[in-house]
Formats: C-alpha cells, structure tokens, sequence
C-alpha cells in the first residue's frame, strides 16, 4: 500500500516515540569499569563543548578537586559544588544547571548547536553512567558538558585531546598562581602536544603525581546488556612521586592491536620491557601524566559492511541503485531513491541483501522525526547472505528523506554505521501531450513515471503544446517553471521563436518540499539547428574580441586557430601581448624549474603564432643565449599521465621530433595508465574519473588513429586506448548532453573532433547532444561560458569553450577530422625576448 503523509498513523507516532525514549534511558543505564573508591578526590569541570570547532569553554571558573566519601555519586557532588538550587534534574538526568547566575540546558541554549544536552564524560570518555549512578573513584576527571548529540546513535563527541592530567595541575594549583595562561589554553582547542608541555612546566614539585588513563582506552561491548567495558590499559599505581617505577600493562581487546608508537606518557612514546610481550615502564616525571594509546584491527576489514545491495524483489532482480556506488571504506553520503509509482499495494517493502565481514553482526536502524525532534530505533536484523525485508511504512511514515543506517558491530563490540539517505519520492502516473489539431499524445518514446527526461519533435509551425498530467498519488502537488497546476487538467504552453522551449515539472509532496521530482521536457523544431550555429558564431566572436590585448597562451593560440578558421577576422593578438608571452615564455623555458607540461604548451603556441621554439633568445645585451625548449624537454623522463598527452602534442608541430621508441614509451605509458577507460585519479581515498585528461589523450594520439600505415607497430595499442575512451565517454554522458561542466565539455569536443567524430551527430544523450551540453553553460548575453551553470562567467571555461567552438565549426566546416592543436603547416622564425 502507498503511504501518504495523510495516511501517518498517531499510535504509531506514539509507539516510536516511546521505543526511542526507551533506548536513550538504556543507553545511559550501564555500567562503569572501574570499581569506585571509598573516598578520595577527583576533578570536576563544568563545559560547553561545540563539535563543528572543537573547542571547550568553561563555564566555571576552572576546573576543582572535590572530596568524597562512600555515599557520594557525581550528582551529589555536582550539587555540592553548584549548590542544589542550582541543579534541575529529573531522574538522574540533568536538565540545566545555573553557572554563576547563567541557566544552561535544552531548553535554555544560545549556542549555535541542535540536538543539545548535558552529557557526562568520565577520565576523557563518555561515561556509561547517569550522574545519580556514577560512584567516583580516587583520581577521576570527571567533566559535565554541555554538547550536541548524533541523533542516528544518541552518542556525545569523542574528545580531541586528553587533558585529565592538566586538568589536575590547575584544581591542584595554589589560589595565588595565575592560570590565565592554562584556561586560555584549554579554550583554544589545543594540540595534545600543548597539553603535555603545559602538564610538564605547571605542575607542583616533589609531591605524588596522578596517573591518568584515558577512558578512551576502555574497550565498551554494546552486544549484551548490560554493557561490558573492559580496560586494554592498566597501571600498577595511580599515582607516583618523582623517579618512582611506573609499570603499564596493555590488554588489546580481541581482533585488536596495539598501534606501533602509539603508547605514550604525556606524548612521550613507551618502550616495551625487555621479554615482556605487554608490558612497559616508565618512571615517574615530576608531573601528572596522561596515558594515552590507540589500536587497530588485526583483520582490516574487521566490523565492516563488506557488499550490500537494495531491491524490490527478494531475489535482487529489481535493484534500485545506491549512489554513489557502496564503498566499505566510507560510510556517508549514499542516497536511495524510491518512487511511488514503484511502491504499489503488492510491493509495499523492499529487500536488502548485504556482506558482512566475518563475526560481524548488523541491524538497519531507522531514523525518526516528530514535534521537531529526531530518533533512531533499531530494524530488522541483517545477515550475511539474505535478502531482508523491509516495511516501507515504518521506513516512509516518520523517516522520508533522513539518513538511516546500517549498524554493524565487530566481534569485540565495535560499532560501525554506514549511513544512508532513503527517500520516496512523488511522480507521474501519465503525462498527456498534444500540439496542433492531433488528439493522440506525440512522444519520440513512451511515457513512464521513473524516466525524467524527454525530447519532443514538433513542427517549425506549431506555436504551442498542451500537457495534461496525472498525479501517481493524490495530493501531491504539480508546479511548472514556478507555475502551479491541477491534477489532470490541461495547460498550454507558447513555443520559443528559436525553436527550443524548456519546459519544467516539479512534483513535490504536500508537507515536505525537499521531496520531489523534476520532468524536463525540450520542445524542439527544426529552425532550432540555425539558430545554434548562429549561436556558436556569435559566441566565438564575443569571446574573441576580448582575447586580443591578452598575453595568455590559451588565449593567444585560440586566436591563432580563429585566424586560420577566419581569415578575415580582426580580432588577432596585439603586437604588445604578442611580445609579452615571448618575454614570458622565454624566461620560464630557461628556468631550471620549469616542467614538461609547460615546455610541451610553449612548443604548441609559439608554434600556432609562428615561431620554432627551438629558435628563441634571451634580451640582447653583453651575452644573447639561444633558449631551446624542443632540446630542453627530450631531456625529460616522462612518464605522468597528465604530462605525455601534451608532450606527444608538442610533437606534432614539426621541432621537437621525438624517436619512435620515445612515442611507443608515450603509448604505454597511456594504456598502463588508462584503467576503465577514463584514467581518473584518487582523492581522500575516493576514485574519480578524468575524461578531461582522456579527451586530451583522445587530441594526442589522433594522427596515429587515423594513420593506417602504423609505421611506428602502435596502432593496435592506440586503438584499443581511443575506442576504450569513447565507450566509457558515451556512458559517462548525461542524458542533457553534457558530462557535467563546461570545461570537460569544451575539452572532450576538441578530443572528438580530432578524430572525426561529430559532437552535435555522434554524441547525443536523450536528444540533447554534446554541444547542446556545452552551450547550456554559455551565459545569455553570449559573453563567455559558466563552470557548471549558465548564471557567472568562470575564465576558464570561457576560455576552453571558445577553443572548443572554433574546433567544432572548423570540423563541421570541411566535413572531415580537425585537430585544433595542429600547427605543423605554420611557417616558423626566431623570436627574442625583450
């Protein structure tokens, strides 16, 4: 059955609220590690801690040491301290505390913080206590903070930096000792490194020291309730004086490591003990110290979501992507799409079958809102190899469009959660189309619900269409270009005088309108072709009446390559910036820093404006040095992927005159480097593809494409790499033309047409072809091109949009391959800096 926001059910509200109020009181219902002392001292703070900078603000005047006795639990001190009055509490739970006369709570929050609460954190780590519940311990740092939750698990932030040991410095610190320079310190969101030099110059000389371990330490397993918390790090004291032995011992938890270096005694890195397998000595400095260590898994893929996939159907037949594809390694960012139309009253779930890594466990937790807040609650457990249902009504009802997540926990209590947006989403039952006096729906393919883009053929005649859409659920709402409409009555719509009208549906939800779907329709006649080339030369000249003063390279070849398309054209480089790139062009080819990319792009545009870059000369003075960039860049040892497409470039144009061995050395490296297609490269763990660079590649290795001589033996190789760039660059295209911004765009055009292959003909997604795509960027006064919108000029893709439009006009002009890069025919001279 499809669930509407009408349809929401009050009980189930009722019931989800509660369940989520049940599990945060289960959450904080657990048990601490370490048994509590009889009486002794610990250290209370008072903070407000904001996630987004890191940075903790006291909100008393620094941190104190407070003695306990067997009755004590941290609310009792914390009353104690502050005074009752001052404390609002309610079943354990601190709702706000009045700090020197400022109330701060929930309900009483100036921080630009959301889903804000007192939270407990205990030797540096959350605790896993109530405040009434929490029995102190001789030595505790025990720090109330005022923070925000995640909402997905209800767990407070992990502390950056450990600073329990500091904190002991100043609560133990006589009253006459100024510790400004401290508390500005602790407010600054500092490095460890900070902390522990200010622990080693600020502590008190010749006394007992504390031991501090931090809580971060303790290994929490959440499968079993109560949770057990284990300590992997253990002291054989809690506090020494000076040059006393300290033994630590260390305990990984299973499937855990100790990290190498990482056990450190204030930053101070632990040896281990000679024939001992875990344990290290230290002697005590005159200081507090903090302990400090990390682990990792033994097995990398330990607690992970190895491979998950999402469909209508139990057997996976209709999968419904996830974007972007799943990746073990990030846990964020993915989206899941739903349609109405594909929900119906036999499919009213979805399936999820995942991999899971060995002696793992996972359950899909949704994701809740109501009166404003957000809660999470656990699903269906999921298993290794099982496709799992999954009721739509409690995913839709409370959860449309939030994050919901799949937990998985590791063998040793670990808990990881890939979070993961899922949507359904409002469309189309049918869509009516009519223009002129036929009464039959015109369409170049059929209507459906899920498909969004469509291209509809019509007559340089017709003035306008009518379109009559039918909503797939009622209720929602229909809107075109900002104009709202009626379900299922008919409006008109006035065609274009250029032959291409845009026309926008919007569905959207009745109570959210963050969910919707967009159809795009393009109404196109065929007076609409002239109109683009009109267009495109009006472009070419626009852009090129502004590069004539201008000493770029780019810029200047492009008007070198306009002369050659127009002769006539009298927008060519001034003689001033003609000098100006020479002078800069000499001076950078002479450096000793300069790079093969920048000498290759020299070769090519000294050649395009006529002159052998091989024949240039520093000013004339005692000493005139002849400056060789061909000489200088065979020196090179070139083997980047971003560099050889250039430097076979540079080739081409007659003096750089590179040996068959040097460009079969260029070949692989290309083919090595190309992977799926589109070479691409990796950021933040993250691969992206790069079909600017193969585009380049495509410009490069075109005079061996079309060579079928193959004098070199590499014409096997060089069509494997162009006809592998093209297949991938085809499925890479987006259904308007484009493949997302203008540069890439203007860069794969030049690349197409150098081996012939029509970008308006060949390279058509939907309709809409590749030059459609790139003159969606040109701004409508026609003065350049937008990076990847239409609304402000980017220079860059200005600049690559020109090139591309004289590449593509030169192309469609004489019918046959351009190469837009090849000036070998340009008659060469000398030139000399001045």
């Amino acid at each position: 059955m499809i669930i509407t926001q009408k349809q929401k059910n009050l009980n189930f509200r009722i019931i989800s609220f509660l369940l989520a109020f049940i599990m945060i009181f289960s959450y904080f219902s657990t048990i601490e590690v370490k048994a509590a002392s009889s009486t002794g001292k610990i250290v209370l703070s008072f903070e407000m801690y904001n996630p987004a900078d890191k940075k903790a603000t006291l909100l008393s005047e620094k941190p104190v040491a407070v003695e306990f006795n067997g009755e004590d639990t941290g609310m009792s001190l914390i009353k104690e301290v502050l005074g009752s009055e001052n404390v609002d509490e309610s079943g354990g739970f601190i709702k706000s505390l009045t700090i020197n006369g400022s109330r701060v709570g929930t309900d009483y929050n100036d921080y630009d913080m959301s889903n804000t609460s007192w939270a407990l954190y205990l030797n540096n780590a959350e605790a896993m206590t109530m405040a009434s519940e929490y029995k102190p311990s001789d030595g505790d740092v025990y720090r109330i903070i005022f923070t925000s939750y995640d909402p997905s698990t209800y767990a407070f932030p992990t502390l950056e930096n450990n600073m329990d040991a500091l904190y002991w410095s100043i609560a133990d610190a006589e009253a006459d000792i100024d510790l400004s320079e401290s508390m500005s310190l602790i407010q600054s969101g500092p490095s460890q490194e900070s902390i522990d030099a200010k622990v080693r110059i600020f502590s008190d000389s010749g006394v007992p020291h504390r031991i501090c371990i931090d809580g971060r330490t303790i290994n929490v397993n959440r499968t079993t309730y109560p949770y057990i918390a284990t300590p992997t790090l253990t002291a054989d004291k809690s506090s020494a004086v000076y040059g006393e032995d300290v033994t630590v011992t260390v305990s990984p938890s299973s499937g855990k490591q100790l990290i190498s270096g990482s056990l450190k005694v204030n930053g101070v890195e632990l040896i281990k003990n000679e024939g001992s397998s875990n344990e290290y000595s230290f002697k005590m400095p005159d200081t507090h110290v903090n302990i400090t260590a990390e682990y990792e898994n033994l097995d990398p893929d330990a607690g992970k979501l190895l491979d998950v996939w999402f469909a209508l159907d139990e057997d996976g037949n209709t999968k419904v992507p996830l974007m972007p594809v799943f990746n073990p390694e990030i846990t964020s960012g993915y989206e899941l799409t739903f349609y109405d139309s594909q929900l119906t009253e036999t499919t009213s779930e979805f399936f999820i079958k995942a991999d899971l890594s060995e002696g793992s466990s996972s359950v899909l937790r949704y994701t809740m809102e109501y009166l404003g807040s957000t809660y999470t609650m656990d699903g269906p457990e999921i298993i290794t190899g099982s496709a799992i249902g999954v009721d739509t009504t409690t995913i839709f009802n409370l959860g449309n469009g939030l994050e919901h997540y799949i937990r998985v926990t590791s063998s040793s209590g670990d808990m990881l959660d890939y979070a993961i947006k899922m949507s359904l989403l409002p469309t189309l039952k049918n869509l009516n189309v009519k223009y002129g006096s036929d009464a039959d729906a015109v369409w170049d393919k059929p209507f459906s619900s899920t498909t969004f883009d469509y291209l509809l053929d019509v007559p340089d005649d017709t003035t306008e269409i009518t379109l009559t859409p039918e909503l797939q659920t009622s209720g929602n709402i229909i809107s075109m270009n900002s104009q709202s409409l009626v379900n299922n009555e008919a409006i008109s719509i006035p065609l274009n005088s250029d032959g291409v009208t845009e026309v926008n549906l919007k569905i959207a939800t009745e109570d959210a309108e963050n969910l919707f779907t967009n159809y795009s329709f393009t109404i196109m006649q065929p007076k609409a072709a002239i109109f683009k080339w009109q267009r495109v030369d009006t472009i070419i000249n626009s852009i090129a009446s502004t590069y004539m003063d201008n000493p770029g390279e780019w810029q200047i070849m492009d008007l070198a390559a306009y002369k050659k398309l127009n002769p006539d054209t009298d927008y060519i480089t001034s003689g001033i910036a003609r000098q100006n790139f020479i002078n800069r062009a000499v001076s950078e080819i002479d450096d000793s820093n300069t790079t093969a990319l920048a000498l290759s792009k020299y070769i090519i545009t000294l050649k395009s404006i006529g002159i052998d870059a091989s024949k240039l000369f520093t000013p004339s003075g005692s000493i005139m040095r002849n400056v060789d960039a061909p000489a200088k860049l065979r020196l090179f040892n070139i083997n980047s992927i971003f560099d050889v497409p250039w430097v076979l470039i540079a080739n081409q144009q007659g003096n750089l005159n590179l040996s068959p061995q040097q460009i079969k050395d260029i070949v692989k490296v290309i083919k090595d480097s190309q992977g799926d297609g589109l070479f691409g490269y990796t950021w933040d763990g993250i691969k992206y593809d790069d079909p600017d660079t193969a585009a380049v590649v495509l410009s490069a290795l075109s005079p061996y494409y079309l060579d079928n001589d193959d004098l070199l033996g590499i014409k096997e190789d060089v069509d494997l790499i162009v006809n592998k760039i093209i297949s991938a660059l085809q499925e890479k295209q987006l259904l308007n033309g484009s493949f997302g911004n203008a540069n890439t765009d203007a860069s794969v055009i030049i690349g197409l047409t150098a081996l012939g292959i029509d970008p308006d003909v060949d390279f058509v997604k939907n309709g809409n072809s590749l030059l459609d795509g790139l003159l969606s960027y040109a701004l409508t006064d026609n003065s350049g091109f937008g990076w990847i919108s239409n609304t402000s000029l980017n220079d860059m893709a200005t600049e690559q949009g020109l090139r591309a439009l004289i590449a593509v006009t030169a192309f469609k002009n004489q019918n046959a391959a351009y190469n837009i890069y090849d000036f070998s025919d340009n008659l060469s001279d000398s030139a000399r800096a001045t």
